[in-house]
């Protein structure tokens, strides 16, 4: 899809031009028929490479062209994506990330993953957050994540039981599709935030989810939605509506680097930001290396997106000819 439908529509064109190159390649020999996640998540990869070369051709930061930085450091979260693992050996593992990061904010997952109430192991779900309060402490901020797998019913059983234990997000209860019922179960909670839309490509979509208050934080994900502008017209939505919005992003080192960026000029940000528990060891190959002090990463200055990588990383590339 990317070779065929979408890379040919961008060669020869302005680059200057990004914001009506999106809307042409979606229209072009009719593309909007293979509209969703995996053709956006192919033009968010593009139009995020495309932002990296303008800002080193002018040498100026990629937040730069975003908009007005309304934050030098962004505050993360820990985020695990495993449900493999007991409670306790969550509760470790986020222990030690906690120590090494001095991150103020955890993110676990409950349920089985899209699963129709079915959790991961028998008990792992009514048990893990009061182990990880144990371990962790009051002071840490606990966001969960279902993955849609609970029905309605349970669905709002598992929202009040996460907010009589102070969890302060609870994201995806129910299948992502099920826009109704998940505004069912946002109007419900009083004191706990209901988060979503990483799934959603349809910016009427997103626009008719922050004005109904489907949600209280919106999720988009900034390759899946199509890159930075898109994702800046879902924030522009969501503060428009009153709510919050934070990407999804599970992920770190080279590959963060956009969100950080995203998140430099976004005003009506959804608090701490999502970075993934397995963060690699620095590579050799690209710099510079993250650090992440008081669960703080600085945002990144350099041209582009602020990563150099080593050129040698590309003699072992393959050429795709489009």
């Amino acid at each position: 899809m990317l070779r065929k439908a979408i890379v040919p529509h961008f060669i020869g064109k302005d680059a200057r031009d990004i914001e009506s190159l999106l809307e042409y390649v979606y229209v072009v020999n009719s593309n909007y028929k293979y509209t969703g996640l995996p053709f956006w998540n192919c033009v968010g990869h593009l139009e995020v490479a495309i932002f990296d070369l303008l800002g080193k051709v002018i040498q100026k930061p990629v937040h730069y062209f975003l908009g007005k930085k309304v934050r030098e450091y962004i505050d993360i979260y820990i985020s695990s994506t495993t449900r493999e693992t007991t409670p306790q050996q969550e509760a470790d593992h986020f222990a030690k990330r906690l120590s090494e990061t001095g991150a103020k904010a955890v993110k676990f997952k409950v349920g089985g993953r899209m699963s129709k109430n079915t959790d991961a192991m028998p008990g792992r779900s009514d048990t893990i957050v009061p182990t990880m309060r144990k371990a962790l402490g009051d002071s840490i901020t606990f966001y969960v994540d279902a993955n849609g797998s609970y029905d309605t019913e349970n669905g709002l059983r598992m929202a009040r039981y996460l907010e009589d234990q102070k969890v302060d997000i609870f994201e995806e209860p129910v299948p992502f599709d099920e826009y109704e019922n998940t505004m069912l179960i946002t109007k419900a909670i009083k004191t706990m935030k209901i988060a979503g839309g990483e799934q959603d490509t349809s910016l009427y979509r997103f626009g008719w989810l922050a004005k109904n208050k489907v949600l209280d934080v919106l999720q988009p994900d900034l390759y899946y939605n199509g890159g930075f502008i898109r994702c800046l017209q879902v924030a522009a939505m969501a503060a428009k509506a009153g709510i919050k919005f934070s990407p999804h992003s599970p992920k770190t080192n080279p590959l963060a680097a956009p969100m950080l960026h995203l998140m430099a000029v976004v005003q009506n940000s959804g608090g701490f930001q999502e970075w993934h528990i397995n963060y690699p060891r620095h590579k050799s190959w690209y710099t510079p290396h993250y650090e992440i002090k008081e669960g703080k990463i600085a945002v990144p200055s350099g041209p582009g997106l602020g990563i150099t990588f080593d050129l040698s990383i590309w003699d072992k590339a393959a050429a795709v000819n489009c």
